[in-house]
């Protein structure tokens, strides 16, 4: 549903507003979301919006609506807008939010203090004729001065992505945990409560992981460390330790990788499968495939330090009893932390 007409439809079906509050023209709207009710596909259509993410003293303020989509003769109630979260939280308060930062691959959720749940709003009463919207709030930990955009995962995992940062709470604020879209924004929480919550406890690593087009690599990396998996098959030919020409060609492109990243020391581990070597033995065959990567990638990057390690069969990453396992487990693994 197109932002304007969701909060037009909500507007139209809304008491009007109270002086000072804001025209359905000035309201921020950043993009739009629709769910089912508990997330099943015959369940009640919430439909919603979120409105601004704003950076605040201490914190970051998520400002989002929700409601029950015009003629669907449901009315709004906590049980139907709101996905149920544990222990912190409490029960009845909008605290399925997360707010992800892709560039610093990190996750924030909901501040919390002991004996208060989360810094969010208690929607337990929270009610609403069908085609209206209740905006709520949500105060997750402050994020980064470089951040400029974020996306914002909301109830049963709707999402709305590259939302602008802006700073400062909208105004005006009512004192109420939830108001009628177009009746102002909900208050914040007091600056003491905000400073007793523990910022560390709703921040989150988060790890991607990316394939090749020829799966050849894989890498894993948060914005501490990377961890790169060769395909043996790939970069070997079978029983052995000499790199292909592809495989050479992908390795020195790492290397070069390594050095860009600003890495100091890196650490090479040598894997086979179950499947025994009858030359020269599984842990010796994954260490001399581990040496000679680790041997390219000092030639290319003589700055890093450079560990070898070869390991065998005994820690594989998928069960050896299919061959597409084997092939899996048949690899050659490059770890590194990372200055930028």
């Amino acid at each position: 549903m197109a932002a304007t007409v969701l909060v037009t439809l909500a507007l139209g079906a809304t008491p009007a507003a109270g002086e000072g509050a804001p025209a359905a023209s000035d309201l921020p709207v950043a993009g739009t979301f629709t769910y089912p009710h508990f997330g099943k596909a015959s369940g009640t259509r919430v439909v919603g919006a979120v409105h601004a993410v704003r950076r605040v003293p201490g914190a970051t303020a998520v400002y989002y609506s929700v409601g029950t989509a015009p003629g669907s003769g449901a009315p709004l109630s906590s049980t139907t807008a709101f996905e149920p979260r544990s222990t912190p939280y409490k029960i009845g308060q909008a605290a399925a939010v997360t707010v992800t930062d892709p560039v610093e691959l990190t996750a924030y959720r909901p501040l919390t203090v002991e004996g208060s749940g989360g810094l969010v709003s208690d929607a337990t009463r929270a009610t609403a004729e069908p085609g209206r919207l209740l905006v709520v709030y949500a105060l997750l930990p402050e994020l980064p001065a470089t951040t400029t955009t974020v996306d914002v995962q909301l109830e049963w995992g709707v999402s709305v992505t590259n939302v602008p940062v802006g700073d400062g709470p909208l105004e005006p604020a009512v004192d109420a945990d939830h108001v009628a879209l177009g009746e102002g924004w909900p208050a914040l929480p007091a600056a003491d409560l905000v400073a007793a919550a523990d910022p560390a406890a709703s921040t989150f690593a988060l790890r991607s992981r990316v394939a090749d087009v020829e799966e050849a690599t894989t890498t894993e990396e948060t914005t501490e460390e990377v961890s790169v998996s060769l395909a043996a098959d790939f970069f070997f030919a079978s029983g052995e330790w000499e790199l292909s020409a592809k495989g050479r060609s992908k390795v020195e492109a790492l290397a070069a990788k390594i050095v860009e990243r600003g890495a100091t020391a890196v650490t090479v581990t040598g894997h086979t499968d179950s499947e025994p070597d009858e030359r020269i033995g599984n842990d010796e065959l994954s260490k001399r495939r581990a040496q000679t990567v680790a041997d390219l990638i000092t030639g290319a990057a003589p700055g890093v330090q450079v560990s070898v390690e070869g390991r065998g069969q005994a820690e594989p990453v998928a069960p050896n009893g299919t061959a597409e396992g084997r092939a899996k487990n048949r690899r050659v693994t490059v770890d590194y932390e990372v200055t930028r």
